[in-house]
């Protein structure tokens, strides 16, 4: 899997929308999966495996919070959005932190990242 990473201020509310799909390929387009019954889970850490957690949250799409830190609203379309509050990315270390995204669906699955990299932090000058 290919890092994404990200650039924040520390202490700035972050968001971003993810959409979980099949692969495309020569005769097939790519299609969203419905994530109706799945936990999505986000974690951000001084390094990959690291003791120090900054941030954790997790998303239930049976019960959905709009514009919580994991929102699961649109869950059946195959979205998931990541809304981090400055709160929690103030607790992010400088000069970065990593962070992993896992969906569970239901039934026997195994987590599947979908998406893993790191946020480069910038110390915030208002305090």
């Amino acid at each position: 899997m290919k890092e994404i990473n990200y650039e924040i201020n520390q202490g700035d509310g972050f968001q971003l929308s993810l959409l979980y799909q099949t692969a495309s390929t020569t005769t097939t387009a790519a299609s969203a999966i419905n994530l109706t019954g799945s936990s999505v889970v986000i974690q951000v850490r001084d390094a990959p495996g690291g003791a120090y957690l900054a941030a954790s949250a997790i998303g239930y799409a049976a019960s959905p919070v709009l514009g919580g830190p994991v929102d699961m609203t649109a869950a059946s379309a195959g979205v998931v959005g990541i809304n981090l509050p400055g709160s929690m990315t103030k607790l992010f270390n400088i000069p970065k932190s990593a962070y992993q995204i896992q969906v569970t669906q239901p039934g026997p699955n195994l987590p599947i990242t979908l998406a893993q990299g790191w946020f480069k932090v910038n110390p915030s000058v208002i305090q």
